[in-house]
């Protein structure tokens, strides 16, 4: 707020009209970065999730993602979930954005379908990306982002498996 603040000022105060038009486009720059953080922020914050629903979160997850990349993301759940409105369901959500986060960043992918379902006792969360996949015994590819996936799994006793390989995409079944 406080560069804001000064930002406006400079471009208040400046007879250079070229300081002005960097002044004004600073100050979208920083309204971008604002906007990113706060987006940041409510994506880490667990209450959000636990206050306004998995679903609801997830659903704007999905929304946010679509405006901002050109990735396709196709999300499935089963009709009334239970058990995700919780520290549980907070994991399977982190596991999610880290998946999907994954694909973005590293496999140049056009489409992420995600399929949660429940049946008493059990979720299954399926992921697909068409990217470029890997090779999951190069130790340069387990970085920490499925290192935090594996721990969470194992968190609450769960298993999975990675079936990746160059050029063919990459697929988890957790």
């Amino acid at each position: 707020s406080a560069l804001k603040l000064r930002i406006d000022a400079i471009r208040e105060d400046s007879k250079d009209p070229g300081s002005v038009q960097l002044a004004e486009e600073s100050i979208t720059v920083l309204d971008g970065v604002v906007g990113d953080l706060r987006n940041i922020i409510r994506n880490q914050a667990s209450k959000y999730l636990i206050n306004n629903g998995f679903v609801y979160e997830l659903d704007r997850f999905q929304k946010q993602l679509s405006v901002r990349n050109k990735t396709e993301l196709s999300i499935s759940v089963s009709p009334n979930p239970t058990g995700l409105d919780t520290p549980f369901g907070v994991n399977v959500f982190r596991i999610i954005q880290e998946l999907v986060n994954n694909s973005i960043k590293h496999a140049s992918c056009l489409h992420i379908n995600i399929s949660l379902n429940q049946i008493p006792g059990e979720l299954t969360l399926n992921y697909n990306d068409d990217g470029i996949g890997f090779e999951i015994s190069n130790e340069s590819n387990k970085g920490m982002g499925l290192a935090n996936i594996d721990a969470r799994v194992r968190l609450y006793a769960g298993q999975y498996t990675l079936i990746t390989s160059p050029g063919k995409g990459t697929s988890y079944t957790i």
